[in-house]
């Protein structure tokens, strides 16, 4: 592994997540409504409009400082670790993302997998039988995929087998230590409903980087020298597909963890999409602040990971 290169996109990312910080944090303060009010709106016989009360609540939740100071300590505590205290619950942000953040995970891995799998595995079909029936399919499969929104894709995976077959998959969360079957059954949906619209697009990539491989020179050469299809396939034509496959899968990934926030709330699991739409709701802002954030971490991070996988998968490629 190119270590220094590591090292330098990394250092890199700095100031683009500094940026990205002041964008979210002044965005944050311009959403409507009051996190005061709506925290002195939770009690019980509470007069909204004393302004005594509103302002010890506002002054509780620092949010009587100038927002330039707001942000700056926000950051103090950032780079310290500290990612602030959701207003309604004062637990800390990290605890709260640290609960939620398994769940997210294993649906993102869930539906890379699926995505991934029916992605390239259609694409490689559609470019081999190119302009005959599976082609076909494959294209259709693609269009319907970019073209249906996944959070409606997910509704009709509860409302369709509830209606044909008297089935619903199980709602909540259930933890795959303790029921692992059911676990699984509770991901499968959800799953399916996220990758449906990212294995669309490494469809589209596959079958076009296909098509371009097999018309390459060495292609020729390697079958007027005799090689079988399957070998000539496998072993040149798809490993030099990979390479714009992955920087789509990477990108899109970042995307999949923002379609988490209304797949969460279909199926009602409590991961950190579920966690940041209640947030907004709440006007929770440091956990909004800290979710957002997170997120545009890992997509960062994804987009590295992606750099160091093209040298893995073609030695020709070389980070510097």
């Amino acid at each position: 592994m190119n270590y220094p290169y590591v090292v330098r996109r990394l250092l890199a990312s700095v100031p683009t997540l500094l940026g990205l910080s002041m964008i979210l944090f002044g965005m944050v303060r311009l959403l409507p409504g009051d996190a005061a009010l709506l925290k002195a709106a939770s009690g019980e016989n509470v007069t909204l409009t004393d302004p005594a009360l509103i302002s010890s609540l506002r002054s509780q939740l620092g949010l009587n400082k100038p927002v330039p100071v707001q942000y700056l300590q926000w950051l103090s505590g950032l780079v310290h670790g500290d990612l602030g205290r959701s207003y309604w619950t004062r637990e800390p942000a990290t605890a709260e993302l640290a609960r939620r953040l398994p769940i997210t995970i294993e649906l993102v891995l869930g539906s890379v997998s699926v995505s991934v799998v029916a992605g390239i595995l259609l694409g490689v079909i559609s470019g081999v039988y190119h302009d005959r029936i599976p082609d076909h399919l494959g294209r259709v499969f693609s269009i319907f995929g970019l073209s249906i929104p996944n959070f409606w894709v997910g509704t009709l995976i509860i409302v369709l087998p509830a209606i044909w077959f008297g089935y619903l998959p199980p709602l909540g969360y259930i933890s795959p230590l303790k029921e692992p079957l059911d676990n699984l059954r509770q991901f499968l949906a959800p799953s399916l409903a996220l990758g449906w619209a990212l294995s669309a697009s490494t469809v589209r990539i596959t079958r076009s980087q296909m098509l371009e491989v097999l018309n390459e020179d060495y292609i020729r050469t390697a079958r007027a020298k005799g090689l079988q299809a399957r070998t000539v396939i496998f072993r040149h034509v798809i490993k030099n597909t990979l390479i714009p496959v992955i920087t789509v899968i990477g990108v899109q990934i970042g995307f999949l963890l923002g379609g988490t926030v209304a797949v969460e709330s279909v199926y009602g699991l409590p991961g950190v999409g579920t966690l940041t739409i209640t947030a907004i709701n709440q006007r929770d802002y440091p956990i909004i602040q800290a979710s957002v954030l997170f997120l545009c971490l890992c997509f960062v991070l994804i987009n590295l990971l992606v750099d160091l996988a093209y040298g893995v998968i073609d030695p020709r490629v070389r980070v510097a």
